[in-house]
């Protein structure tokens, strides 16, 4: 059966269900049901939904097809997740009778979606989001914010960057409440505050007091600016933020990142001292959040390198435990473990810095971040997209790593499930090939880097190399090239493909044979044929606006026509 997450336990009891919709039902204990089933095919004609209650897991059900459909579950959120499981199986030309049984392993199945660098959803975007994660029976959103919000502070950079109002966030919040979703809000707070600290009004606060960029702000933004807690004021910026945007949703957590305060390690402080700067000023931080009846979350990547340290903070925070690679740290499971600390296994779909998501670091990443999750008995999965230097990739090819980090956080498996690609394909790319150009543009994208690209551009601009282009040689360039334009002809030419992904995809492969060609000038060889830029960038510029707001589209854009000048 073509199910994401495959359904723990499926019994067949033989010959096919006779129904392809369901009758009206009404579900009086929870109204956030009766619009689920909505989603439903409704016919007058259709199967009868019966809901019985029985003591199991909050989020278990058991459904039944036979002569009608039988929904069995403890609370409204094991109903609704039987839902989407009967959404799934109405996609089938024939359904089998058969009777479901299942829950997740994990509590916590979340995806963080980056709304901060380079491009900001629009609302609508992000409901469809939502909506593609209840599907998938996620039920944890997080959004990355830093500057993309009108905080007072940011008041001079909003207009420059784009942001989400609050009154968007606020129906945001009501959207993924419907859907069964928490919306968790995420907020830079020490690290990571380039766009805060980088105004003059505030730069007296960041900890590189002399700081002038050496590369391009894509660059410059994720490794600088850290906020210097030993200054006057650090704190009650920190705690403005926080009054401004706390209010504004209804879960009970807050996610405090305090992540990669590089610039703590550029101060002429020694390992220990910086640790102590860090842990004081994090815990300042916890109390404050904590004080407002929210349990705080962060990213565990500092306090790793600080393991006596983390004593100090309070037991009920959560330590979000993030790596990308194929063959993830085990240790960092261990560690968190063994200090008796609440665990989140973060892994990432890989689609930052790429123009499509790179399916072969993220389906070994994803599935072995989920096993040693399990292992450890952390309480979830929190999947992560990033828009590292400038998210010029579409949320639609980060599809294949969103529906497999639910998959894995429902059910987590030793392997990659070898079926997981032919029900995606049945699910959302509608098309028997979906996965394996996904997987193909990723490969061409590993091959033909955006991240060298922009390294390019920036020594450009500065005119000096501060990072060290790695420039593909003439042979890959050309097999690249090849390999491209006989990808383009296959997806061009597959009927079957949902057209809104093919659009996604031609796009992502004509930028590889942009830079194809952009690469071959750099290096003085030949150049590959490939799409005018200006009439490439013309429609990358509508699918983009169609999907956010304008945000860095225009930085993007003078990228490209800097290497293509006339």
């Amino acid at each position: 059966m073509n199910l994401i997450p495959m359904p723990k336990n499926i019994t067949l009891l033989g010959g096919a269900f006779p129904y392809s919709a369901v009758k009206s039902a009404k579900y009086e204990e929870d109204k956030r049901i009766e619009k689920a089933l909505l989603n439903l095919p409704q016919s007058e004609n259709g199967a009868e939904i019966v809901f019985k209650k029985e003591e199991m897991d909050d989020e278990a059900y058991t459904l039944e097809l036979s002569d009608k459909i039988i929904i069995s579950a403890h609370s409204a959120k094991g109903v609704f997740y039987a839902i989407q499981t009967l959404r799934q199986l109405f996609c089938m030309p024939e359904i089998p009778k058969c009777k479901i049984s299942d829950k997740p392993d994990f509590a916590v199945r979340g995806f963080y979606q980056d709304l901060t660098r380079g491009k900001v959803a629009k609302l609508e975007t992000l409901k469809k989001l939502a909506d593609k994660c209840a599907y998938f029976k996620i039920n944890t959103i997080q959004l990355y914010v830093e500057h993309t919000f009108p905080f007072e502070e940011y008041k001079d950079v909003n207009e420059k960057f784009g942001y989400m109002t609050a009154e968007e966030t606020r129906e945001f919040d009501d959207y993924c409440y419907e859907n069964f979703i928490e919306l968790v809000p995420s907020l830079a707070t020490f690290g990571h505050l380039y766009e805060l600290l980088n105004q003059p009004k505030y730069a007296p606060l960041r900890i590189l007091k002399d700081y002038k960029p050496e590369s391009h702000y894509w660059w410059e933004r994720q490794r600088h600016h850290t906020i210097d807690p030993r200054e006057n004021g650090s704190f009650e910026m920190i705690k403005s933020l926080l009054d401004q945007y706390m209010p504004l949703f209804r879960s009970d957590k807050f996610n405090i990142c305090c992540d990669e305060t590089f610039d703590l390690d550029h101060c002429g402080l020694t390992p220990e001292e910086s640790g102590k700067i860090y842990i004081d000023f994090v815990c300042k931080i916890i109390d404050y959040v904590r004080s407002k009846g929210k349990t705080p979350m962060m990213w565990a990547d500092i306090l790793l390198q600080h393991p006596k340290a983390t004593s100090r903070l309070p037991k009920d925070v959560q330590l979000l435990n993030w790596c990308y690679s194929s063959n993830p740290n085990e240790k960092t499971f261990k560690t968190i473990a063994s200090m008796n600390r609440t665990q989140i296994a973060c892994p990432g779909t890989s689609s930052w810095s790429s123009f499509c998501e790179m399916t072969d670091i993220a389906n070994d990443n994803i599935v072995n971040m989920a096993y040693y999750a399990k292992k450890y008995n952390a309480a979830g999965i929190l999947n992560t997209n990033w828009g590292d230097i400038g998210n010029v990739c579409s949320i639609a090819l980060a599809m294949h790593g969103l529906a497999l980090g639910a998959e894995q956080s429902w059910t987590a498996t030793k392997t990659m499930p070898s079926d997981f690609d032919s029900r995606l394909n049945a699910l959302v790319y509608q098309s028997e090939n979906g996965s394996d150009f996904v997987n193909r543009i990723g490969k061409l994208c590993l091959k033909l880097r955006w991240l060298s690209f922009i390294q390019k551009y920036s020594d450009g601009i500065y005119g000096k190399s501060s990072l060290n282009p790695n420039l593909p040689d003439e042979d890959t360039i050309r097999t690249a090239a090849a390999d491209a334009a006989v990808l383009k002809a296959e997806i061009e030419s597959d009927g079957a493909l949902k057209p809104a992904y093919k659009k996604e995809m031609m796009l992502a492969v004509e930028a590889q044979q942009i830079l194809a060609r952009f690469f071959a000038k750099l290096i003085g060889c030949t150049a590959p044929n490939a799409p005018d830029v200006k009439e490439w960038l013309s429609r990358y510029k509508e699918a983009w606006l169609s999907k956010n707001k304008p945000s860095e589209l225009d930085e993007i854009e003078r990228v490209f026509l800097y290497f293509n000048p006339k």
